[in-house]
């Protein structure tokens, strides 16, 4: 595809992630290439396209690591330990299964998105060789118009012990 072209031509590389409290956008280059960079950065950040067969490939990857995740002694242990500590309905203890993955919908990531995601819900953090000024005028004309949103919290009850004794 031809964002793809465009990292790799420029050697720019473009990551994401996603965990229980937060999603991250990344992407590193060469000074030179910043301003194709930045553009790619949000861009995508801004007006994601979700296509879907590159969902369906990250599904799969899910599926495969859920799978596997009982290799790993350490990983069952903290499993269990979050369960134990937070009970079985904290979003800290919640697991992804097979079933959450496949029914995760398109529809449902765009919906997320739209509700979740805006510039006074994002933080950036930059490091490079560029002055604070050019950087904010770099930042300012690229999210112009991208609209600010209420985002409601809702409250979590989690059931903790206040007492222990050995």
């Amino acid at each position: 595809d031809d964002v793809d072209l465009k990292l790799e031509e420029n050697a720019i590389q473009f990551g994401t992630d996603s965990n229980r409290e937060f999603s991250s956008l990344s992407i590193n280059s060469l000074i030179k290439d910043s301003d194709l960079a930045l553009d790619l950065f949000f861009d995508h950040l801004i007006r994601p396209a979700f296509e879907e067969n590159k969902l369906e490939l990250n599904r799969q990857k899910q599926i495969e690591n859920i799978k596997r995740r009982n290799e790993d002694p350490m990983d069952v242990a903290f499993r269990e330990f979050r369960k134990k500590l937070y009970g079985d309905e904290s979003i800290w203890a919640r697991i992804s299964t097979e079933e959450t993955v496949k029914n995760a919908s398109r529809a449902d990531i765009i919906n997320f998105y739209n509700t979740f995601v805006a510039p006074n819900k994002t933080w950036l953090a930059v490091s490079g060789k560029i002055s604070f000024e050019e950087l904010i005028s770099k930042i300012e004309s690229r999210i112009k118009g991208w609209p600010k949103k209420d985002v409601e919290r809702k409250s979590l009850s989690i059931k903790m012990e206040t007492k222990w004794a050995p």
